[in-house]
């Protein structure tokens, strides 16, 4: 009887995830470059990674040009499609509203009935990314590989999911409760140029 349970019980947990595949699109740059205007895009929103070494001033501290990998939710009753980016430097779900007049938005989606937040603005960025939002998995308090539309990679949510590798998970714990943050010791490796 007692293993009838244990069973019942890990059946039941195996049904707890939430699997999303995650699909390789292009990049903001490979979308600009194809259409002749990542050069114009570059003086327009310079990017200086020594900016965060500065006292002060407002350099662009980020470059998210090679962001290519997105999922696909739903979200609704119907359901209604989303392609979001996973940051987990963000924690917020962000789609375009209906009401959006960026150029990000023009042209996406409509949604009816939303009882969330949605961007009524969108980063310039954005409209020559192949995503409609991010899906932030940062806390509450705060792979890039060469093949483009690479398939089989996904985030599971709610578990383990044990075919994907072999021999024990090592555990490490987060050196702070605001983002995904660990105590790095050092790196080994090889450099890939891609």
């Amino acid at each position: 009887m007692k293993w009838l349970l244990v069973l019942s019980a890990l059946v039941a947990f195996a049904e707890c995830f939430h699997k999303i595949p995650l699909i390789k699109g292009k990049t903001a740059r490979e979308a600009l470059q194809e259409k002749g205007i990542w050069e114009e895009y570059r003086k327009e929103h310079p990017y200086n990674p020594m900016a965060k070494f500065y006292q002060s001033g407002t350099e662009s501290m980020t470059n998210d040009a090679d962001l290519s990998y997105y999922g696909v939710i739903s979200i609704g009753t119907p359901p209604q499609s989303f392609s979001v980016l996973f940051d987990t430097g963000s924690s917020n779900l962000w789609i375009p509203s209906v009401y959006c007049s960026s150029q990000a938005c023009r042209g996406r989606i409509s949604v009816a009935n939303q009882v969330f937040g949605v961007s009524q603005t969108e980063a310039a960025f954005l409209a020559n990314m192949v995503a409609d939002g991010i899906l932030g998995l940062a806390f509450q308090t705060m792979l890039l590989t060469t093949s483009n539309s690479a398939q089989g990679s996904e985030v599971v949510f709610g578990g383990i999911d044990s075919s994907h590798y072999t021999g024990q998970v090592n555990w490490i714990p987060l050196s702070s409760a605001t983002y995904w943050q660990i105590k790095w010791t050092g790196t080994k490796g090889t450099e890939t140029k891609y």
